[in-house]
């Protein structure tokens, strides 16, 4: 017998046939031994294959146990096509190197098994399994890797599937189409129709990455997926806003951090969505929760940049309004008096809103810098801000509303002034030579600053402050003192002084206890500290 069987093992043939009846009714030893006979280079070791297989299902027969379910669910798709069974070998031996023909065979084999529900599984593992191998130990072919394509999309109805195996088709398409590019306008059909209506986190994650490397397939802006890119849209668009609450007590790995940023990068992923991105982002603006607030904030960021200031000019004045909205009517009422430590504001209350819409304003001032400066300097609601620093000299005198507006305009200020070296130059032409003679005015005439103009002041000289020294960072990118925001304030300088060391004077032995005397006090402090930033900058 020993003879017959190594007799039969050298024989060197094409092909071989295995006739047999249910071998795993009997042990699983003999179930490698006929799988060794078909293929000996791949199941070669039966320790191995014994190590893997063989003793959690035949310890628990031996000792009358019971399967656990993944175990029953392994031995009747084993039992009946072999199909799951040769899939977690062919995963387990990833590193051994195959021919071109077996490889071939055993593509071919799975990918016929796509259309049996009952060997789906198998199937789908062991596809991924052969399209996951490297280069050095043989791969599938191109040719093939398109006919596993055609067979998935033709069969399979992923919608239709459990979560399991929705996760393994998801897992097959992402890596046919980044791994084996083909500008097929099936796969954009057949992804859209996959995707939508996905609800499980984990597929949702692999579903956006999918779009993702579906677009790169098709880099021709008049091509295929101009025609498409509605679908693409309408597919995503019904994500957003994400969501999806974590379930507490369970452990999971998606949060939803992860599929907001998943859903932003596929947004983004081509100029072409452009059209129908924006004007959803800013009609999700207009919502009650302020997590999608917050996530339209983010993803105007992000999709602006990717799609360039070109396509993104013609949405400015709709961004640009959409930003003096958010920042106004997320201000909230600050809890405390304002303090020495309200150098970057006037005490109101952090808000995400509003700090996200300072981030999107900063990076499209950035992006179209003439744009968006005319829009700001020009704004009605920008210049109007004069008329409350010159109607109430203190500040305890401004009304709330009034307060609340100094505060979006000087945070306005100091983001657009910071963005970069033509906007702090402009900015500083406009409003700076102005407020310096509404303090000088009030100064002359009973040494008491206008909180107004001083804040403002701040706001401005900090900016430009800090885009200098950020600046100075770079060797190849610092600031000139010639620059005009520079000249300006130094142009300034001297009567700055002046104002601040005769009011702090003035002020020397007022009462504390006097908000506006405290306020101003401070506030000139922080002043002069910066005042005096500048004036070690003109000595070098």
């Amino acid at each position: 017998m020993i003879i017959r069987w190594k007799t039969l093992l050298s024989f060197n043939c094409r092909n071989r046939l295995l006739l047999t009846g249910t071998p795993i009714q009997i042990n699983m030893a003999e179930l490698w031994a006929l799988l060794h006979f078909i293929m000996p280079t791949l199941f070669d070791s039966h320790e191995q294959f014994n190590e893997w297989f063989s003793k959690g299902i035949e310890s628990h027969a031996e000792h009358g146990g019971t399967l656990n379910e993944h175990q029953l669910n392994r031995l009747i798709m084993s039992s009946s096509s072999g199909t799951l069974l040769l899939a977690e070998v062919l995963g387990r031996l990833a590193s051994k190197p195959l021919g071109s023909a077996i490889i071939h065979s055993l593509i071919g084999f799975f990918t016929d098994r796509l259309a049996d529900w009952r060997a789906l599984r198998g199937a789908l593992v062991g596809c991924l399994a052969l399209l996951r191998r490297k280069s050095d130990v043989g791969v599938v072919s191109a040719t093939d890797a398109k006919a596993v394509a055609e067979v998935y999309f033709k069969t399979l109805q992923v919608q239709s599937l459990g979560q399991h195996d929705r996760k393994l088709c998801f897992q097959l398409l992402k890596f046919v189409l980044e791994c084996y590019p083909n500008e097929d306008e099936l796969l954009l059909y057949g992804t859209c129709e996959d995707v939508d209506g996905e609800k499980d986190p984990h597929c949702l994650l692999l579903a956006f990455d999918i779009i993702r490397a579906l677009i790169r397939l098709f880099p021709d802006p008049n091509g295929s997926l101009e025609n498409f890119s509605g679908e693409l849209f309408e597919t995503l668009s019904s994500y957003f806003p994400i969501h999806f609450t974590h379930p507490k007590g369970e452990d999971t790995d998606v949060k939803r951090d992860d599929l907001a940023r998943a859903l932003m990068v596929a947004f983004s992923s081509t100029p072409l969505l452009e059209p129908y991105v924006i004007p959803l982002l800013l009609e999700k603006l207009s919502s009650s929760l302020p997590s999608s607030k917050v996530d339209s904030l983010k993803y105007l960021s992000y999709c602006s940049l990717k799609y360039g200031a070109d396509r993104m000019a013609k949405h400015a004045g709709a961004i640009w309004s959409s930003i003096k909205s958010e920042m106004s009517t997320s201000v909230k009422e600050p809890t405390e008096a304002v303090t020495s430590e309200s150098i970057n504001g006037l005490g109101f209350q952090e808000n995400e809103i509003a700090a996200e819409a300072l981030v999107l304003m900063g990076k499209v001032v950035l992006q179209n810098n003439d744009l968006y400066l005319s829009l700001i300097l020009d704004d009605e609601d920008i210049s109007s801000i004069f008329n409350i620093i010159t109607s109430y000299r203190s500040y305890n005198n401004i009304p709330l509303e009034g307060k609340e507006r100094l505060h979006v305009v000087g945070h306005i200020l100091f983001i657009t002034s910071r963005t970069s070296i033509v906007s702090c130059n402009r900015v500083l032409e406009t409003f700076f030579p102005h407020l310096v003679e509404i303090l000088e005015r009030n100064s002359s005439r009973d040494h008491f600053l206008n909180f107004g103009a001083l804040y403002l002041c701040v706001e401005l000289l900090a900016a430009c402050r800090d885009l200098i020294v950020d600046s100075g960072e770079l060797a190849s990118n610092s600031i000139s003192t010639h620059e005009a925001c520079c000249c300006i304030i130094r142009n300034c300088f001297d009567s700055l002084i002046h104002i601040l060391c005769s009011t702090l004077v003035a002020t020397a032995n007022e009462a504390v206890h006097d908000v506006d005397i405290y306020i101003i006090k401070n506030f000139s402090i922080k002043h002069f500290i910066i005042v005096w930033f500048f004036s070690s900058l003109f000595l070098i």
